[in-house]
């Protein structure tokens, strides 16, 4: 197995808080000025229209844009408009998904051990943070049990030929749209030869296999207690009645 220290960066799920990019991160989101700007810039735009927008001068609003960028949270990027040359803001959605993934470890009850990560499989449709949808509750299926949508359940079935694809594309059979580190089309699954398959599809940030890389493209036998990560997210798959799932496991790397 890879241990988590050698997983590449941008899939590495840090056993601990970042005390020092948090600190910065909400220190830069003290002001309600600048989450207000981090709203507005979900769309680009440039100086002239943020300091319209807040109501002040440009260089009162530069000092803000600023602020925000030197911590990752916006991006400057160069484009033209009628008048010229301008430099647009647009809000960085890894960082702040960055924000919540560090304090999502704060609120975590109890303290993983070392190489361990402590994640809470919440299955029940009144308390899950993310959409559940109708399952079979003798399985199979995968649950989200790290990252956005904690909870939430997406059932495969049995039937030759059919793919369930895993990705951020809101049209996907297992939307996982919030995490940015997930390709629009990430992985799939498919049922062929009488068992499940996992294939990642090229992804940009890769697919985890029970803690370990896949090579691009390969594909891979998916059984019971298996552990899937596309980006951010861990996914379990489970091949047996859901009142069997653990609650509150720790789930971490041999």
């Amino acid at each position: 197995m890879v241990r988590p220290s050698k997983l590449p960066k941008t899939l590495r799920v840090r056993p601990g808080v970042d005390y020092e990019f948090l600190d910065q991160a909400l220190e830069a989101l003290a002001n309600p000025l600048r989450l207000r700007l981090l709203d507005y810039l979900r769309a680009p735009h440039y100086t002239e229209e943020i300091a319209s927008h807040l109501g002040m001068t440009r260089q009162a609003a530069r000092k803000h844009l600023e602020k925000l960028v030197r911590v990752g949270l916006l991006e400057r990027r160069p484009a033209a408009r009628e008048s010229g040359a301008v430099t647009e803001y647009l809000v960085n959605a890894s960082a702040l998904f960055l924000i919540h993934d560090e304090i999502e470890k704060l609120g975590s009850t109890g303290r993983p051990g070392e190489g361990e990560h402590m994640v809470r499989t919440r299955v029940d449709p009144e308390d899950a943070s993310g959409p559940i949808a109708p399952v079979d509750s003798s399985g199979p299926g995968f649950a989200v049990v790290r990252g956005f949508g904690l909870g939430a359940w997406f059932g495969v079935r049995r039937a030759d030929g059919t793919v369930w694809t895993i990705g951020r594309d809101p049209q996907c059979p297992v939307p996982l749209v919030r995490d940015p580190y997930i390709s629009n089309r990430h992985a799939e699954v498919r049922w062929e030869r009488d068992r499940f398959w996992l294939t990642d599809l090229r992804s940009t940030n890769g697919t985890l296999f029970n803690w370990a890389q896949m090579p691009r493209g390969a594909t891979l036998p998916l059984r019971h207690g298996d552990l899937v990560g596309t980006g951010k997210t861990l996914l379990l798959f489970w091949d047996a009645p859901l009142a069997q799932l653990p609650v509150g496991a720790r789930v971490g790397p041999a």
